[in-house]
């Protein structure tokens, strides 16, 4: 969770490209994950890791659902504007 705080802080102070700011997301979001498994499979966990790692997933699992949303509102539009134009 620090982790995705620090990047989010250092995003807002610097200007990085688009590409630059995913590549931190993953390598933040693996690295939350990798210590969250890590915890669980030594025994040393704290709920709070367990929660991170559900947490983490589902932001993941929510993003990839807006994409395959605006994938498919973006297919639908251009189906649309075909019936639309069609007509004419």
């Amino acid at each position: 969770m620090a982790s995705a705080i620090a990047v989010a802080a250092t995003f807002s102070v610097t200007r990085q490209s688009l590409r630059a700011r995913g590549l931190w997301q993953i390598g933040a979001t693996v690295l939350v994950i990798a210590v969250a498994v890590d915890c669980w499979l030594t025994g040393a966990n704290y709920v709070s890791d367990i929660i991170g790692l559900f947490s983490y997933i589902g932001l993941l699992l929510l993003w990839v659902s807006a994409l395959i949303t605006l994938y498919t509102g973006y297919d639908y539009f251009r189906a649309g504007l075909r019936h639309l134009t069609e007509d004419m």
